[in-house]
């Protein structure tokens, strides 16, 4: 029930994934109806960003329905309840208060409270996973490009940081709010990887640890630990007891991100014979 990460160096024949189901209205004017919203970012070489959200939303206005300014209301009000209460406390009469309808009316437009939640979560998830800008497909200024970059996932993940806790807290039943809830850092994971291929392929990683028989191994363990970092200030970082313990907020992205370059040893570009161990060790990588 999750979306798929896609790749910046393997793009789709086609950039939309659309599961699209047909109902009939109280009226009996066929409709359609966004069963899911398989959604996935990429970057093509003409710098063109595309998610199948936004593909979503340009289909249901061109067809004229789904889009109303009601309908919008309600998911909103939504994700506002379901950050505040999960899915079990998250009713459709808060819903309806919040976004100043009546219960009838969600209902109507999504028929159950399921169905309604299930939107609301996956339209979030889908903005979540675009970090714009995104890392480019050259490193230039790998310190100021991740930091810039690390900087925006923090914002993102601190904005619906309650949100995104829900859905890791979601029951068995529900198992699809669990999965749904980790896609941000899961998609993240998937950028910082293809970034450190780069890296490494043009010469910026530490020639002894791109001799190491482990360097594909190192690298990976050195951008799960960035990742992780992220993630867990993101999500916890109000919950600190120990200022002693945290990096000041203001700088963390850029802290983590010093920490992260010094493992990798990146200073100045190696040598052609370096870089063409880089290419190596990422194809390697790739095949794994």
């Amino acid at each position: 029930m999750h979306g798929k990460c896609v790749s910046r160096t393997q793009f789709p024949s086609h950039p939309a994934s659309l599961a699209l189901k047909g109902s009939l209205n109280a009226t009996g004017l066929q409709r359609f109806r966004i069963f899911r919203v398989n959604t996935f970012a990429y970057r093509c070489q003409t710098g063109v960003f595309a998610s199948t959200y936004l593909l979503t939303r340009k289909v249901e206005h061109i067809l004229g329905f789904m889009s109303n300014d009601v309908r919008e209301k309600i998911i909103a009000a939504a994700m506002t309840a379901y950050a505040e209460c999960g899915f079990q406390g998250a009713t459709t009469r808060r819903v309806a208060e919040i976004a100043g309808v009546n219960e009838v009316t969600i209902f109507r437009n999504f028929g159950s409270k399921a169905a309604l939640m299930d939107e609301a979560l996956f339209r979030k998830v889908a903005e979540l996973k675009i970090v714009d800008p995104p890392l480019p497909l050259t490193p230039i200024d790998p310190l100021d490009e991740l930091t810039n970059w690390c900087s925006q996932f923090l914002r993102q993940m601190r904005g619906s940081r309650d949100l995104l806790r829900k859905a890791m807290g979601a029951a068995e039943a529900r198992f699809h709010e669990l999965a749904n809830g980790f896609e941000p850092a899961r998609c993240a994971d998937r950028e910082v990887h293809d970034y450190v291929q780069a890296l490494a392929r043009d010469g910026w990683v530490g020639s002894a640890l791109l001799a190491d028989p482990d360097s594909g191994e190192l690298l990976t363990a050195a951008q799960t630990m960035l990742i992780g970092a992220l993630w867990g200030d993101a999500m916890a970082r109000e919950l600190k007891d120990d200022p002693a313990l945290w990096v000041p907020e203001t700088r963390a992205a850029r802290r983590y991100v010093q920490v992260f370059l010094r493992a990798l040893a990146v200073s100045e570009p190696l040598p052609a014979d370096a870089t063409e161990a880089g290419a190596s060790i990422t194809s390697s990588m790739s095949h794994t």
